[in-house]
Order: structure tokens, then sequence, then C-alpha cells
């Protein structure tokens, strides 16, 4: 069992997925790829360890931080492993909850960005 997979294992167990982000942090593009990839079954992980993941990509985007990077995770997660997702009702259940996450996030997002750009124009037709 590779450091990734014990330190997704013990997050999963407390429900405190800040070290596995941290850890994630340090590791290289490579080596994250590595570790998604023996996630699945096919990979030599398991259908729990795809499950665990998944939780850890949803409490992090329901922790409203590093959202750009838990995006490219979230994406590099689904190309590997959309096959393997059908295989549980447990991994259709969370990828719906992720589903629903990501259009809450994404929303709130375009709810700051409009805000923003309402803001700049009237600054910009103020000063004028």
């Amino acid at each position: 069992m590779t450091e990734f997979q014990k330190c997704l294992q013990q997050c999963s167990v407390n429900q405190q997925f800040a070290p596995l982000m941290s850890l994630l942090k340090t590791m290289t593009p490579v080596a994250v790829d590595s570790e998604f990839r023996s996630l699945g079954p096919e990979g030599g992980g398991s259908v729990e360890q795809l499950a665990s993941f998944m939780r850890f990509l949803l409490e992090w985007l329901r922790t409203r931080r590093d959202f750009e990077l838990t995006e490219a995770y979230l994406e590099l997660f689904l190309k590997l492993h959309t096959s393997a997702l059908p295989l549980s009702s447990e991994l259709a259940g969370l990828i719906e909850e992720l589903l629903a996450e990501h259009q809450k996030t994404w929303k709130r997002i375009q709810t700051n960005l409009n805000m923003s750009a309402c803001i700049l124009g009237y600054c910009k037709s103020a000063t004028v």
C-alpha cells in the first residue's frame, strides 16, 4: 500500500481530508496520475478506494479551498475511472452528490463574477 493509499484510508476513517490534500500538493503530476490510476479495480485498487477518493473530492469542494486544483483532480479521476462508476450504487450516489456540489459551487462563482463585473462597470461609468 502506497503512502497516498494509506493517507486516503486514514483520512476516510477520520473524515478529515486536509492531510490528503497536503500530500497531493507535494506530489508530481506523474505521481498523482499513477496514484489515481491505482485507485480502481483495474489498477489494483478497489471500489471502496474509489468511493473514499470521491468523498475526499466532495468534502474538498465543500471547503471552498483549492477549487482549481480540486477541479483538476476531479477531471483526471473521471477520465480514468468513468467506466468503474456504474459498478456500485454507492459510487453512483457519490457521483450524483459530486455533480450537485459542483453545480452549486459554479453557481456561487458565477454569481460572484457577475457581481464583480457590475461593480467594475459602475466604477468605470462613475469616474468618466
